[in-house]
């Protein structure tokens, strides 16, 4: 009878076994956080849909009426509004938050005011007040001193989001978004729907793009480019448009879990390891397998 007797792992197959887990874990760990970031946000975005049922109509109308009397307090002037992107200290962080001109809203319905959806990147984020660095690492940030996203004649809101984070998505994609595209505000109880009608880089200064036109109804979406480099803005501006609920896509971040990612990393990686796993069996049967009789 045939009696197997297998040579114990070597340190180089141990080592290699241990620099591939190692080095598997390190181009894992974008996709997890992203897909772990993906699930939070609709989470948030859940959260706040059941937080509109404990409104009632009068309460939603004199949000807006708020809404109005702010967007109408301001004027065409864009000299107020900084970049976020600039580095501030954390002392001026801390006073803007207490001061910020959003607390009238906040102090009703919380630091998310409402959600964005754009079909066309799978874009599916919700929208915070302000643009500290607290918030723009986990959403999308309404500028500081600009219209309130409940639309009518007169408004200008800038939304801002960061690009190319580990840890989230976020406006990573938006210069995929072209002339003709729809994106969609989902504020109180209404949604919103915009077209695009202009795609423009800036230098972090020229804030005129973003200034209130008079009779118009504007959304500009503002991140970083060129990526990881971020010497210039990229505005995608939409102008507002009937909202047809028949027309609005369905993004793939409503779903439970984002099956793409998935299939293109967490797949290959296993293949891989099975690979690996044959490779260092194969090796170890090559030197050290003896067969006694």
């Amino acid at each position: 009878m045939k009696k197997f007797h297998f040579s114990k792992p070597s340190i180089s197959s141990a080592l290699l076994l241990i620099g591939f887990l190692i080095g598997l874990s390190i181009f894992l760990y974008p996709v997890v956080t992203q897909i772990y970031s993906q699930m939070n946000q609709t989470h948030v975005i859940d959260v706040y849909q059941d937080s509109l049922n404990d409104f009632t109509q009068e309460d939603l109308e004199e949000i807006k009426d708020k809404a109005s009397e702010y967007n109408q307090s301001l004027t065409g002037e864009t000299s107020f509004i900084e970049d976020p992107f600039a580095e501030t200290d954390e002392a001026e962080v801390s006073a803007m938050d207490v001061t910020s001109s959003f607390n009238v809203f906040t102090d009703s319905l919380g630091e998310v005011l409402g959600y964005i959806d754009i079909p066309d990147i799978e874009a599916y984020l919700p929208i915070y007040a302000g643009t500290s660095d607290a918030v723009l690492q986990k959403g999308i940030g309404l500028f500081e001193n600009t219209s309130f996203p409940t639309g009518g004649g007169g408004t200008h809101s800038v939304l801002t989001g960061h690009r190319g984070l580990p840890t989230s998505k976020l406006f990573t994609d938006l210069p995929d978004v072209a002339i003709g595209n729809v994106f969609y505000l989902h504020v109180l109880d209404e949604v919103l729907a915009y077209e695009v009608k202009e795609t423009q880089v800036v230098l972090p200064y020229e804030t005129d793009h973003i200034a209130i036109q008079e009779g118009k109804d504007l959304v500009t979406l503002i991140t970083c480019t060129p990526y990881m480099i971020n010497t210039h803005r990229l505005l995608v501006t939409g102008e507002r448009i009937p909202y047809t609920p028949e027309e609005e896509l369905v993004s793939s971040k409503e779903t439970d879990l984002p099956l793409s990612p998935l299939i293109t990393i967490f797949l290959p990686a296993i293949i891989l390891l099975t690979l690996l796993i044959s490779f260092i069996w194969y090796q170890k049967k090559k030197r050290g397998v003896n067969l006694n009789e």
